[in-house]
Order: structure tokens, then C-alpha cells, then sequence
């Protein structure tokens, strides 16, 4: 009897053993390997001239003429290294139409000062969806911004370096917070120059393979936790 309650006893605490297990590798699989993964991924290099950067925020409107909208907010900067060319229009690329067509704005779309300019003067965009793209950069859809606004009555023009605030309004709902790489393309008087959009854009860009990876791993997780 004493036996048979040993081996009981024994097979409980291997079972109770085993379960410990298995809730400590689905631990490992959702909180330490997509931190290991961060941690590997290298830091953004500071920015060296000419560049284009820009962050966005999302948010969902419950009221007004924009209620069940989200509201896309812009933070750019731009320094074109002393070209001797101001910031013509810049843009925000798309790699195919993900229902963007009801993008609107509230004109003047979006404010700028140039930290070249001895002025200072702040300067109005106008906003713009081009479903058929820029033909300056490329025939995907695309969100442009073009200075000036011409109601302000100014004739300045942004200068080599500076910062802005846009913003656009869509029904589209934002992606998992991401860096997009060359999703902003600059036009000045020198060229083009392409650039980094970091935060919570629309979903119509292709995220890059850390973010990839994280996504797979919580999906095999949660797939794993299912199954058992």
C-alpha cells in the first residue's frame, strides 16, 4: 500500500514538474526571445546630411466632422546639407493602395519654420492624396505636402533644414508601431532624398525583418499554447 502511495506521490510531482516546464518555455518564447531580439537589433545611426525623418501618431476621433476617423499626426525634419535648395514638397510613399482614398485634410495641412531662414517665418502646406502617385518619385499612392499654402500671403519658401508638423485624416487603421524604411521622399532644387518614417502609419509598407520575426514568434506561441 505504502508502494503504491510512493509511486502516486512521485507521478503527481513529475506531472506538477512538467507543467512548471512547459509554462516557463512559453515564458521564454514571449517575453525573453523577443526582448533578446530587440536588444540585437542596432540602434539608428545618427542621421548625416541631406535627410528626411519623420515620426506619426494615431488617432481614433469620436466626435466631429472626422468622427470615426483617425487622425495621423506628423513630427518632420529635414536638413538638406547646405545645398543651396530649399524643400520643394515631400511625400509620404506608399507600396500599394490599402483604401487611403477617403484621406482628407483641413487646410493649411501642415506648419514648418527653417531653422536657416533668418526670418523664421512659418510657412503653410497644402495636403494632397495622389492615388495615382508622384510622378517625381514613383505610380504608388501617396500623401503629399506642398508649400506654400497660398492663402497665408507669404512668398518665403522653406529653407535647407527644419521642422514640421502635417497631419491627415483616413478611416484606415494603423499598423503595429514600425520603422518604415524610405517611405518619405523629399523633393528640393538639388534632387531627391528619401528617408525613415517611425511610429503608427497606415498599414501599406512592408515591415522590416525584426518586427517580422517578433510577429512569427508570438503567432508559433500562441499557436503552441492552443495545441496544449
Amino acid at each position: 500500500m505504502k508502494s503504491s502511495y510512493g509511486f502516486c506521490y512521485v507521478r503527481v510531482q513529475m506531472e506538477k514538474r512538467s507543467e512548471e516546464l512547459r509554462r516557463f518555455r512559453e515564458f521564454v518564447v514571449l517575453f525573453v526571445v523577443p526582448f533578446i531580439c530587440i536588444s540585437t537589433v542596432p540602434l539608428s545611426a545618427e542621421l548625416v546630411p541631406p535627410y528626411i525623418t519623420a515620426t506619426i501618431d494615431a488617432t481614433y476621433i469620436l466626435e466631429g466632422p472626422f468622427e470615426e476617423f483617425y487622425r495621423y499626426d506628423l513630427s518632420l525634419d529635414w536638413d538638406l546639407d547646405d545645398s543651396g535648395a530649399g524643400l520643394s514638397h515631400w511625400d509620404i510613399l506608399f507600396n500599394y493602395d490599402c483604401g487611403l482614398t477617403d484621406t482628407s485634410f483641413v487646410q493649411p495641412a501642415g506648419y514648418s519654420t527653417s531653422v536657416d531662414d533668418p526670418i523664421n517665418e512659418t510657412l503653410g502646406w497644402t495636403g494632397f492624396w495622389l492615388d495615382e502617385g508622384d510622378p517625381e518619385f514613383s505610380d504608388h499612392p501617396a500623401v503629399k505636402f506642398n508649400n506654400p499654402f497660398f492663402p497665408l500671403g507669404t512668398t518665403d519658401e522653406p529653407g535647407e533644414n527644419g521642422h514640421g508638423t502635417f497631419r491627415f485624416y483616413t478611416r484606415t487603421a494603423p499598423a503595429l508601431y514600425n520603422t518604415y524604411t524610405n517611405a518619405l521622399g523629399a523633393k528640393t532644387g538639388g534632387g531627391d532624398v528619401f528617408g525613415d518614417l517611425t511610429g503608427d502609419a497606415p498599414p501599406c509598407t512592408v515591415p522590416e525583418p525584426a518586427t517580422i520575426l517578433l510577429l512569427g514568434l508570438g503567432g508559433l506561441a500562441l499557436l503552441r499554447k492552443r495545441r496544449n
